[in-house]
Order: C-alpha cells, then sequence, then structure tokens
C-alpha cells in the first residue's frame, strides 16, 4: 500500500453574523373588573318560646331579728327575799325520783353503824386514832374533829341513749324524768335544744325529736352514746358520716318513730324499748361499771336559792332549789316547768358551763360554731354554789373540778348541764 507524502491541512474559519441587538418589550397585563355588587345578608331567625333573666340573686331571709350584744359574763347577784315561796311540787311523786341518797347504789360509808368514822370499841382510842378534818392542806396530827365522811355509789351502766328533743313548740317534754343527765345547749336564734341521756332508765315515750347540730354529734361520740335524731344540719350530717357515731335517724330507721298530736316538727316521739331492741340488734350494746365517791359541798359555799342563765335570745333556763326534796325545779324563762305527765322536772345537781358559741359566717339560718373543750362552770348542789371548770372526758361524761382543784364525778347525780354562750347572762338568788 503507497502513502502519499503528508500534507498540511487548513483549518476552517467558521464566522457567526448576529444581527444588532434589539429591545424585548415586557408584557403589559391587562385586568378588567366587572362593577360591584353588593351581597345580600343571609337571613337568620331564632325563635324562642318564654325570655328569661337567669341571673342568681341570693336572698338571705332571716326567721326573727337578734340583737347580740357585744361579749361580755355578766353576773348579777340579786337580794335574797324576805320570805321565799317554795315551789309547788307533787312531794310523793318527786320522791320517787331518783337522787343519791335513794339509789340502790348508795353503799355504807364505812366505820361502825353506832359510831360512824370512829374506831370499834374495843381498838385504839388514844389521841393519835381520832379523825382528822379533811381540808385542802390538813394540819398533821390529831385534830379532835370527826373525818368527813362520804358515802360511795356503785352501778352498772347500759350504753348510753343520747337522744334530741325540742325546747322550743315541743314543750312540755316526754322522757326527761328518767334521764341520768340534761344537756342544754344554743341553736340559732338565741334558743336551745335538749339532748336526754338514758343509761340507767329507758323512757317509756321520750320527744319531740328533733334535727342534730354537729356539736351535737361531737357530744354523743364523747359521750359513748347512740345518738337518736331527726336528720340534722349540713354540718351535723357530715359529721355523722365522717365519724363512727351511731345514730338511730328518723329519716332511715321510721319503724322506731311516730307522729303524735300537734303539728310538725313538733310531734316526733320515740320509745325507750324500741329503742335499746334497736340497739342490741345492731350489736351496739356494752355497759359499763362505775364507782366512787359522792361530793358533797363544803358548809362554808355560798348559799343560792334560785339561778337563772340567759342564751343572749331573750330566753333563759333556771332552777329553784326545793330543800325539802334537797332537788331543783326547772325554770323555762321564769315559769315552772312539769314534764309531758304533768310531773315536776327535778333534778339533783344544775352545771352552768360557759362555751364558745359563734354563728358562721354568712348562714342564713344563723346556725352556730360551738366548742366542748371545757371551760370556766359552777356547780349548783344541796342548795350551795361552787366555782370551778367543767371537762368532757371521753366514755366517762362531764367531771367538775373545784377552785381547788378537786375532781367531782356527776355521775351519781341526775345533773342538768347548761352550757351557755359566754355573752349570756346569769342572775342568783341567794
Amino acid at each position: 500500500m503507497a502513502v502519499a507524502a503528508a500534507a498540511e491541512v487548513p483549518l476552517p474559519r467558521v464566522g457567526v453574523q448576529v444581527e444588532a441587538a434589539a429591545p424585548v418589550p415586557l408584557p403589559s397585563p391587562l385586568v378588567a373588573t366587572a362593577p360591584a355588587r353588593p351581597v345580600a345578608v343571609p337571613d337568620v331567625r331564632a325563635d324562642v318560646a318564654v325570655a328569661r333573666d337567669v341571673r342568681v340573686a341570693p336572698q338571705v331571709a332571716v326567721a326573727v331579728s337578734v340583737a347580740v350584744p357585744v361579749p361580755r359574763v355578766q353576773a348579777t347577784v340579786a337580794p335574797r327575799p324576805a320570805a321565799p315561796v317554795a315551789p309547788t311540787v307533787d312531794e310523793a311523786a318527786a320522791a320517787a325520783s331518783e337522787t343519791p341518797s335513794q339509789r340502790d347504789e348508795a353503799l355504807a360509808a364505812g366505820g361502825d353503824a353506832a359510831n360512824p368514822g370512829q374506831p370499834d370499841s374495843g381498838e385504839d382510842v388514844s389521841e393519835a386514832a381520832l379523825g382528822l378534818a379533811l381540808g385542802p392542806d390538813p394540819e398533821p396530827g390529831p385534830t379532835g374533829a370527826q373525818a368527813v365522811v362520804r358515802e360511795r355509789f356503785a352501778r352498772q351502766l347500759d350504753r348510753p341513749l343520747a337522744v334530741l328533743v325540742d325546747n322550743v313548740g315541743g314543750v312540755p317534754i316526754s322522757g326527761v324524768r328518767p334521764a341520768s343527765a340534761v344537756f342544754e345547749l344554743p341553736v340559732e336564734a338565741g334558743l336551745t335544744r335538749i339532748l336526754l341521756v338514758f343509761d340507767r332508765t329507758d323512757p317509756e315515750r321520750v320527744g319531740p325529736v328533733r334535727s342534730a347540730r354537729a356539736y351535737f354529734v361531737e357530744l354523743a361520740e364523747r359521750l359513748d352514746a347512740v345518738l337518736v335524731h331527726d336528720g340534722g344540719s349540713p354540718g351535723a350530717l357530715a359529721a355523722i358520716a365522717a365519724s363512727p357515731t351511731r345514730t338511730l335517724n328518723a329519716y332511715t330507721s321510721g319503724d322506731l318513730f311516730s307522729r303524735g298530736d300537734g303539728r310538725a316538727p313538733y310531734n316526733l316521739f320515740s320509745a325507750g324499748d324500741a329503742l335499746r331492741a334497736a340497739v342490741n340488734r345492731l350489736d351496739l350494746a356494752r355497759g359499763r361499771t362505775i364507782s366512787g365517791t359522792i361530793y358533797r359541798p363544803a358548809v362554808e359555799a355560798d348559799e343560792v336559792l334560785e339561778v337563772s342563765v340567759g342564751f343572749g335570745g331573750g330566753y333563759a333556763t333556771g332552777f329553784r332549789f326545793v330543800p325539802g326534796l334537797n332537788a331543783y325545779r326547772w325554770l323555762r324563762s321564769g315559769a315552772e316547768m312539769v314534764d309531758a305527765a304533768g310531773e315536776a322536772v327535778l333534778v339533783d345537781a344544775v352545771l352552768i358551763g360557759s362555751v364558745d358559741a359563734r354563728p358562721f359566717p354568712n348562714d342564713p339560718e344563723g346556725r352556730l360554731s360551738v366548742s366542748l373543750r371545757g371551760g370556766p362552770a359552777t356547780l349548783y348542789l344541796n342548795g350551795r354554789a361552787v366555782d370551778g371548770r367543767w371537762e368532757l372526758r371521753d366514755t366517762m361524761g362531764v367531771f367538775f373540778f373545784t377552785e381547788g382543784g378537786e375532781m367531782v364525778d356527776l355521775a351519781p347525780f341526775k345533773t342538768w348541764i347548761a352550757l351557755t354562750p359566754a355573752y349570756g347572762s346569769r342572775v342568783e338568788t341567794r
């Protein structure tokens, strides 16, 4: 194969011819707007049957307007009348009521019967064997005075039934005579309600049964009692739900209650045997034994024939000493009271104690907050007055302590315990 001689190949020349630059016009958009047209508002209709004002306007209605004085304890002693008139009392019926000297729990005081408090004949009768005078701080050594001898008591008690009864429109009260203790405490409008406690003898009929307040629930719990009531305030029902207190409520145990004559709520009654049977059926029965000595005021204590104490609303509870019976008759706003059977209401002892009682703020019913922590008190016994303090002890009841510190067990006595607001007034007749 023959190859020709190499020869240089010339590069081709490429030429581009561009026309003269010319401006490119921007597009000019055109927007056409149609004439504005009004848009009709839709017609919406709502039909309401009856227009009502749903605003809530709180209203407070007060049943009785009561002026509350500035809290202050006031004690007024009236002059002793020249010839006090003893109340008319059925003494035969009253003698049947329990008093310490008549109760079967009163035991022998000790010492031989012929010479109580002295040694039997044949024993040491020297000067050293003579009794010492009993006093707060007896002097050592013989004085020649016979020692003060107190009676002893002992008794088996039932589980207490604590029945709330009326003291307004249901007077006279049924069942007050067999009660071993009567508690009177303030409620609304300067009035009071009464708690009857039965642990020795149950009543044949008791009432009118009324509603509870929270402090009555606490009182029943502290007494280890079964509370008997007809409903209660919101605070009382909450207290019942939150505490171990057992109750027999007319709202839930209606078979234990019946309506009597008169208008509600002053006509609801129950019977002691039915209430006691219910306690036993619910396995709530438990008793206790009490024993001790019967307190007697010193002969130097002030004699008081009558005492009356107010509760701040025009109502006063009072007690007049009946020397022939060694007992006190209940006075309701100055009037001598009888029970539903027409018998005089008598008690062995009266304790008037002070409590802190204040209305709940903004409560339209005027309900009270009452403290049961104890306080100043006066014990009226055997026609004499002894100042001191009261105290409530769990399962044991109310005790009284003299100013000298001596503890007085009230269990031997049928005692009316009136716990009054500090702004109440007291009047004594000596």
